[in-house]
């Protein structure tokens, strides 16, 4: 028996101390009060619809602790976990301000790059422009040398389009149907710009192939991906592989559409929410799982 409380000792200890810090935090209440809020946490997180209730008690907890005095790299790691529950109940501009704040008083150099990072993913996600302006702003200010803050460095792209209509996307598919994006407003769109004999796109797109499949029997989910330029051969050749069933496919031959978006390069995505105003931009898809966890949430908050 005495072996199994020293194993418990252990762990307890263990699992108290700070990224980075190299000494134990502070004990008492508030920091079984965070064990409790964190235990299972990235499980909870998967699925935010059915969990809600559970989060939000989580979240009161998670502030409650935050405004306890512990050792600084401990308040980060609350931060974090209170930033990551708010993104995933919806609340962003929250999630943006608690990060905010732990990013201005944070010291710790890895710290203040995982803070940093998870900013940009709880502006980029709100489809909010002024708050995405006011996350770059603080992350090139206070972390100038980040990977994060080096990339904002170079230009946000496609931030004017964030809040906004998208551009028109009227054309034809590969299967001779009519498209219109503005038709689809009440969806979650992802419009998709690609290149056949593009390596990038060659790693990427399966990727677009594989969430399609996972969420075949949605139909709120609308996956509307531009091939830019090349011949229909080439196009053909390239999606052939893919197995690209469900996916509508539209070729902007001349490229009218690519200029129309401004997209230069690509992978290029966009998501048009449900309200038919733009969501979410960038060179990447990285964000697209979540941003539908994002929107089933509204769906349930809506009632729908």
């Amino acid at each position: 028996m005495r072996a199994g409380r020293f194993g418990i000792w252990v762990f307890l200890t263990l699992a108290t101390v700070a990224p980075g810090a190299g000494r134990p935090l502070l004990r008492g209440q508030g920091s079984s009060d965070y064990q409790e809020a964190s235990y299972g946490l990235d499980g909870l997180l998967e699925d935010p619809v059915a969990n809600y209730d559970e989060l939000t008690r989580r979240q009161g907890i998670l502030e409650n602790v935050l405004g306890a005095n512990f050792d600084a790299n401990f308040k980060n790691r609350v931060a974090e976990d209170l930033a990551r529950i708010q993104m995933a109940r919806g609340a962003f501009r929250e999630a943006v301000q608690t990060l905010m704040k732990a990013l201005e008083s944070a010291s710790d150099a890895g710290w203040k790059d995982a803070l940093a990072n998870r900013l940009w993913s709880a502006a980029s996600r709100s489809g909010d422009a002024g708050l995405v302006r006011s996350a770059g702003s603080t992350i090139v200010t206070r972390v100038p040398k980040s990977a994060c803050a080096v990339k904002l460095q170079k230009g946000v792209p496609f931030l004017d389009a964030i809040g906004k209509p998208p551009k028109k996307l009227v054309a034809t598919d590969l299967k001779g149907i009519p498209v219109d994006l503005a038709a689809l407003k009440g969806k979650f769109v992802w419009v998709y710009f690609w290149e056949a004999g593009s390596d990038a796109c060659s790693q990427d797109f399966p990727n677009v192939v594989g969430l399609r499949r996972e969420r075949e029997q949605d139909t709120d989910f609308v996956i509307l991906t531009v091939a830019k330029g090349g011949t229909i051969e080439r196009v053909n050749e390239f999606l052939t592989p893919q197995s690209a069933e469900g996916i509508t496919v539209v070729h902007d031959v001349k490229g009218d559409l690519s200029r129309s978006w401004a997209v230069k390069t690509t992978p290029v995505s966009f998501i048009i929410d449900e309200t038919g105003k733009v969501r979410f931009a960038d060179v990447s898809d990285a964000g697209v799982r979540d941003l539908l966890k994002d929107y089933a949430l509204r769906k349930k908050l809506a009632g729908k």
